[in-house]
């Protein structure tokens, strides 16, 4: 009898040491969870998205705090993969920071750290191009780095550009120009390291200028919306002309030129002429974008 007790208290024993296992396993897994596979997102200034996973047996919710960072899904129940999407960032002087809340009833919430390192700081480049037409403008997109086709007739239409040329003659995306916000100001520094900041104000728009209609002699004007800060003269916009001595010389003045789309360029107007001094000859340097 005692061995058969034993035997059956010994069972009993077993039994309840299983039970309290499973109640425990039971427990632990009906326990509300919140977790996730990352405590923080780095972003650089090209890469704008990224993924990261939530575990959960409960219902939760997602929030960005910067608007440049987005969350998708904002909601949701059981595992899920989040999508995080920032803008492009442009800004080459310091980084930018956000934080994403995921948050769940009853449970601590979980704040993911977000940052976007600031851009790559851009180089001076260098453009050269026959300007020798005294009918037919050239237009420049900062954006592109390169020349853009444009009507002639519905340029002032197109946000496609920022700067056109006609021989030595300039306009903006702006004022009389165009329906951008393209406008110039004109700084009294030669190298682009003297100027550090955009002013507030100074900034020109186009209005009407004279420009030369033909080569002949002597020269015929008409009037066509242009960007008065460049025009050449006597020791001021950005080259002048000797008559006298036949002479062309240049300010390199550093100018501040704002785009179509409201961004900002430095740019110095080097020449109007080629490695053989023939006029009609366009070199420009500029850096872009500007802050």
């Amino acid at each position: 009898m005692k061995r058969v007790s034993f035997f059956k208290y010994s069972l009993t024993l077993v039994a309840i040491f299983f039970a309290i296992g499973i109640f425990t396993s039971c427990s632990d897994e009906d326990d509300d969870k919140l977790k996730v596979s990352v405590e923080s997102l780095s972003f650089d200034s090209q890469t704008l998205n990224k993924t990261f996973q939530v575990s959960s047996n409960v219902n939760w919710t997602i929030v960005s705090d910067q608007s440049w960072c987005i969350v998708t899904p904002t909601s949701g129940n059981g595992t899920s993969e989040v999508n995080v999407t920032v803008t492009e960032y442009d800004n080459y002087k310091e980084a930018r920071k956000a934080e994403i809340l995921l948050s769940a009833t009853g449970l601590a919430p979980i704040v993911i750290e977000v940052s976007q390192i600031a851009g790559i700081i851009p180089g001076i480049k260098e453009v050269k191009f026959e300007a020798q037409s005294f009918t037919e403008w050239t237009y420049f997109s900062f954006d592109k780095g390169d020349f853009v086709t444009v009507d002639q007739e519905k340029y002032a239409d197109d946000s496609n550009w920022d700067l056109g040329f006609l021989r030595f003659n300039i306009r903006t995306n702006g004022g009389l120009s165009g329906k951008g916000q393209g406008a110039v100001l004109s700084t009294d520094k030669k190298k682009f390291e003297d100027v550090a900041t955009v002013p507030s104000s100074g900034f020109i728009e186009d209005s009407e200028i004279k420009v030369m209609a033909s080569g002949g002699m002597p020269p015929k004007y008409v009037t066509t919306p242009g960007n008065s800060a460049f025009k050449v003269g006597d020791n001021q916009g950005w080259a002048w002309y000797d008559n006298k001595s036949a002479v062309w010389s240049f300010n390199n003045n550093v100018f501040i030129i704002r785009t179509a789309s409201g961004k900002y360029a430095k740019v110095i107007m080097k020449t109007f002429l080629d490695d053989k001094d023939k006029s009609g000859n366009i070199t420009f340097e500029y850096i872009y974008p500007f802050y």
